[in-house]
């Protein structure tokens, strides 16, 4: 069965944050020591992995989406509310801005977001892209809702808008959108940074050139800050044509906040036209109380007219007891990080 962009969106989501979640916060020479892009695959337990907050939020502004039938403040209202639900199912990693503002709405302030650039709305925001292609205002209106809810620097809303720009191109059909003239309106730094990303795509500039002129070091990654991860993904994506393994490969590679850089290129790359997408990587997402199947069947339903949430808030008990599972794991990887390389390959092939 062809996939829907809605689908493409969530697949491209979840195997990214999936593969990247396992590599969180590793110095990329962590990374080539355990060669964990050699190949590139799922390694959080027995070859298998789950995703985190991309997904899950991506899942929630879908649902958002769905149940507010274009009213924006409606849709600002429900994805609170999902966001809250979602923080009282104890999810391990929480970013601390997001924190914050969940907070804030649950204590009933009505200005919530916090004054950061965090990655936080721009992993969440490839969806827009996909579902409003042809809408300019409409995708760019919900994404300063969702955006400004629990991040207000301005730095954060134009990544995610840079991010939903590319994924309405991709979605139209576009193969080599100009990015330089997406972001025109925007702050001068943001434009030199994504001229930087472009020129240096085009003039294969070496790896830790660019990022040196992005401004990242590469010894250290690419951080949570969302001017550091979509100047990156721009210039990974397009020196590698938005292949989606590649660019995967290369992005994860480099360390840093691995789920979230890889979920936001992810998305992207699934959307590129004629995208390949390893079926091995979506056949290793292991996820409850929904399978990935399900929730890509869902997908389908949706786009076929069905009103049918993403995410069952009836099933709090069961999203508590997998997020504790999760926590559970994650402590162990951390853990294990504490180990020589040669071992922890022994354990996390």
């Amino acid at each position: 069965m062809k996939m829907n962009n809605l689908q493409k969106v969530i697949q491209g989501t979840a195997i990214g944050d999936t593969i990247g979640l396992p590599m969180e916060g590793m110095k990329p020479s962590k990374i080539t020591k355990l060669k964990w892009t050699a190949p590139l695959r799922q390694r959080l337990l027995f070859g298998r992995g789950m995703w985190s907050d991309d997904t899950e939020h991506t899942l929630h502004l879908i649902d958002a989406l769905t149940l507010s039938d274009g009213d924006p403040a409606r849709f600002r209202k429900v994805f609170s509310g999902r966001l809250q639900f979602w923080l009282s199912t104890l999810p391990p990693g929480v970013g601390l801005a997001t924190l914050r503002s969940i907070i804030k709405q649950m204590l009933g302030f009505h200005n919530t977001g916090i004054f950061s650039a965090g990655n936080g709305p721009a992993m969440r925001a490839a969806i827009l892209g996909a579902l409003f292609p042809t809408d300019h205002q409409q995708r760019h209106s919900f994404n300063r809702i969702h955006t400004e809810l629990t991040h207000s620097d301005p730095k954060a809303l134009e990544a995610s808008e840079l991010v939903v720009d590319i994924a309405a191109a991709f979605t139209r059909g576009e193969t080599t959108p100009d990015l330089n003239e997406m972001v025109q309106v925007h702050s001068e730094e943001w434009v030199n940074l994504i001229k930087t990303a472009t020129d240096c795509a085009q003039n294969s500039v070496s790896l830790n050139e660019a990022l040196t002129q992005l401004n990242i070091r590469p010894e250290k990654g690419v951080s949570g800050y969302s001017y550091h991860t979509v100047p990156a993904l721009v210039y990974i994506g397009l020196r590698n044509n938005w292949d989606f393994e590649k660019t995967l490969t290369e992005l994860i590679s480099l360390g840093g906040d691995t789920d979230s850089t890889a979920a936001i290129a992810g998305a992207l790359c699934a959307l590129y036209p004629n995208a390949s997408i390893p079926s091995d990587w979506s056949n290793q997402i292991r996820e409850f109380p929904q399978s990935f199947a399900k929730v890509s069947e869902k997908a389908h339903l949706l786009s076929n007219g069905t009103k049918i949430r993403m995410i069952n808030p009836f099933l709090w008990p069961v999203y508590l007891a997998r997020n504790l599972t999760q926590f559970v794991i994650v402590i162990g990887h951390i853990l294990m990080r504490l180990l020589p390389s040669p071992i922890i390959r022994i354990f996390i092939r």
